[in-house]
């Protein structure tokens, strides 16, 4: 059994736009305060199924101890997706459900003593080479996360760049985390309004950058390609 939710904030539309994409599936809302509760609900927003969940990283971690106290597993998801293709051979890509994309991510887990799957950061087939199509020490972005029940959660310090202190959790205590590098997930991200893109500033991410340095030590480098952005860079723990 699985529990999916899907973190949205100031953005009562979002439930109608995803509505093709989660067809078959019962998904919750976590929301932000009361303003947006009653918006999204006002919305119709999947026959009511909608909660507060508080800042980002605490919905976060809601999300994560609803399922686990149900036994589930936690499927987590941005309120933001516009497609996701899967690599069928090395340049072609097919269309393919969120129901799909979470059973690949499951079946990925199974048996391997892992409890992180998901996806790169960007739908860029770069990544994918059809004799490896997995990695498994590789940054995993929270806007689509499969987790297994464990005892890692969210550092609630942080405003942005949470999934990475999140990936590096799961390497530390399991070893690995499962990146699916032929599911290509889409997400309109910064030119969404509403969620973490109203708060997301180069000083924030700088105060995020410099927080994940001192916690993960020879962990993480700048990204010399994108401005306050980084780069996963991991040794042997």
């Amino acid at each position: 059994m699985t529990h999916i939710g899907i973190i949205s904030c100031r953005r009562p539309t979002a439930p109608a736009l995803m509505k093709q994409h989660l067809e078959g599936l019962e998904v919750t809302w976590y929301v932000k305060d009361k303003i947006d509760l009653m918006s999204y609900i006002e919305s119709g927003c999947n026959d009511g199924r909608v909660v507060i969940g508080g800042g980002l990283c605490e919905a976060r971690n809601l999300i994560l101890k609803n399922a686990w106290e149900e036994n589930e597993t936690a499927v987590m998801m941005d309120d933001d997706l516009m497609r996701i293709e899967m690599m069928a051979g090395k340049d072609n890509k097919l269309p393919i459900t969120v129901k799909h994309a979470i059973k690949e991510m499951e079946d990925a887990l199974d048996g391997s003593g892992l409890k992180l799957a998901g996806a790169a950061p960007t739908p860029n087939d770069f990544w994918y080479n059809p004799s490896r199509p997995f990695s498994f020490r590789n940054f995993i972005i929270a806007a689509m996360m499969v987790i297994r029940p464990c005892d890692l959660f969210f550092d609630e310090n942080l405003r942005t760049k949470e999934d990475y202190d999140y990936t590096l959790q799961h390497i530390d205590r399991y070893g690995g985390a499962i990146r699916l590098n032929y599911v290509l997930p889409s997400f309109r991200h910064y030119g969404n309004k509403g969620g973490v893109v109203d708060y997301r500033t180069p000083e924030l991410e700088q105060k995020s950058i410099a927080y994940l340095k001192d916690k993960w030590p020879n962990c993480i480098r700048d990204n010399p390609k994108r401005e306050n952005e980084i780069l996963l860079s991991i040794p042997s723990f």
